[in-house]
């Protein structure tokens, strides 16, 4: 066979942005492209493609071969190829040649998902995570005056501190859920089905199994790069030598392990308190029923109110398990995803909202903020990690911090939270730039503007500037649009901690904003029938 090809032709309209994931293979020169605006042309290997996304904010389309190991890949010459005008987007897989033997059927997979995959939920505005991260309690009484709706005990901490086993602290992490309930709020607790502490009781049951759950390394030992652990165990830079785990690992699983993240767990004083260790598991196997079911179990038991997911290794079929059975337990139950959406393309359906990791480039462009960071196009919400990134920037695009996350100096989102109640921003409109219908419009292609509006009463501009310099912006206003009359309208920036200090007598055709700054503006007036 010369070639055989699958062509899908968009609507161009329907593509003017891309996300893509491809193989880690794949060394892609410069920073990575990940979320962009589309261009004329894309051709690569289909060795270097596992996904790609064309679309805009309200409409698009996944093609994904992730998972296929069919014909596409029977040729290394195998190719993608995606080429747009002003009329059509035409994508296209191109198996190039190859030979088949008389009678033989071959498979040509692949998966088309519809995006976004659900409608973006305005509850949205009411998850404010409170997380304090790797090895710390959370203060409750600290993540109630913040006004934190979600509370997130990540692991490695005295509450909890043996990585996706919470059974051994049941009862503490029960006392924490009524807590938090007493005072309106939902608890969460970091358990993936990535890794499993050595402390499991399973264990020995597990380890009799062969590799059906624990995994193997090459070699026949524990191996982990030191890059990704705790620094107490990063022993230099460079390490060329396998990764055997702890002492206990090496004592008594000897050898034909995986060794995963090891802690030091320590009190608020950083006394050490004990170690925990954990193993490689596998997602695609009978261990899922066990973790699906211990999902429901801590949330009837335990108060549990959903999933913090830091990695998965499951695959679809088993996450749609996963989810059904939280919803089914508690209709309110939330699953948040610490990545990008191109990560788990597949199972962004099942998600409520994302937590790009520490990968994200928030240097990066208005279109890379849009589909990697924003989660708009997928109608799954996003957060800032990070705390260098711009949260100026992230209102443009309706996202905030965790709060306390790194630390409370430099991440807290906490006063801004009091403004988004004090405007009422559950209950307006968001429009942002990337619509047609965005009623206001700035004079420098670097600084973009999203409005929030209560139309005829009110509404907040947030600006905010991706220019490498201080710029001067002008902000045009549809005044009727959002049904104000100018004449009748005040124009504040208030004072917001962490966020921006109040400006006074702003003019709307002369707005300085600094490099990775922004504002946010109200215009307030009577409306403009009257």
């Amino acid at each position: 066979m010369d070639n055989l090809q699958l062509s899908i032709n968009l609507h161009a309209a329907l593509s003017e942005y891309c996300l893509e994931a491809v193989n880690p293979s794949w060394k892609t020169p410069g920073p990575s492209r990940l979320g962009f605006e589309c261009p004329d042309k894309i051709s690569k290997s289909l060795a270097e493609l596992k996904f790609i996304w064309f679309g805009d904010y309200n409409a698009g389309l996944v093609l994904s071969i992730a998972n296929s190991q069919d014909v596409w890949f029977r040729n290394e010459n195998a190719y993608f190829e995606q080429i747009r005008n002003d009329k059509t987007c035409s994508i296209r897989l191109n198996t190039g040649s190859f030979s088949m033997s008389a009678g033989e059927k071959i498979s040509l997979k692949f998966v088309l998902y519809v995006t976004p995959f659900k409608p973006l939920s305005k509850e949205h505005w009411n998850w404010r995570y409170y997380h304090k991260g790797y090895g710390n309690d959370l203060d409750i009484d600290q993540g109630i005056n913040a006004n934190a709706k979600v509370f997130v005990q990540h692991h490695a901490s005295p509450n909890c501190p043996y990585i996706s086993y919470l059974f051994p602290v049941a009862d503490r992490l029960k006392k924490m859920a009524d807590r938090i309930h007493a005072n309106g709020g939902l608890f969460k607790v970091y358990n993936t089905i990535r890794e499993l502490s050595t402390r499991a009781n399973e264990l020995w049951a597990l380890r009799s199994l062969g590799h059906e759950i624990l995994l193997p390394t090459e070699g026949n030992l524990g191996y982990e790069s030191l890059a990704q652990l705790p620094l107490e165990y990063q022993l230099r830079d460079q390490v060329n030598e396998p990764f055997t785990g702890q002492t206990w690992m090496c004592e008594h699983l000897v050898d034909d392990y995986h060794a995963r993240w090891h802690s030091s767990v320590k009190d608020k004083n950083r006394n050490l308190i004990t170690e925990d260790s954990s193993l490689q598991i596998s997602g695609a196997s009978r261990w899922s029923n066990f973790y699906i079911e211990s999902q429901r179990w801590l949330m009837e038991h335990v108060g549990l109110d959903g999933l913090y997911l830091d990695g998965v290794t499951f695959d679809r079929a088993s996450f749609i398990r996963v989810r059904k059975t939280l919803v089914r337990t508690k209709p309110e139950a939330l699953i948040d995803w610490h990545g990008s959406p191109a990560e788990i393309i597949d199972f962004l359906s099942m998600v409520d909202s994302i937590w790009f990791g520490e990968a994200a480039n928030y240097s990066r462009e208005p279109a890379y903020w849009l589909t990697a960071v924003s989660g708009i196009p997928f109608g799954t919400p996003g957060e800032l990690l990070m705390s260098n990134a711009s949260v100026q920037r992230g209102m443009v695009f309706g996202v905030s911090q965790r709060y306390a996350w790194m630390s409370l100096s430099s991440v807290d989102p906490s006063a801004l939270w009091k403004w988004w109640d004090s405007f009422d921003i559950m209950n307006a409109e968001m429009i942002g730039y990337w619509q047609d219908n965005c009623p206001v419009s700035t004079d420098n292609p670097d600084t973009k503007a999203t409005v929030y509006l209560h139309k005829g009463n009110k509404l907040a501009i947030a600006i905010a500037s991706w220019a490498e310099e201080n710029v001067k912006v002008k902000l045009t206003i549809d005044w009727k649009s959002v049904g104000l009359s100018p004449e009748h309208c005040s124009v504040t920036v208030p004072e917001i901690r962490m966020f921006q200090r109040e400006l006074n007598g702003v003019d709307l055709d002369a707005i300085e904003v600094e490099p990775e700054k922004g504002w946010l503006i109200v215009v307030e007036g009577v409306s403009a029938k009257r």
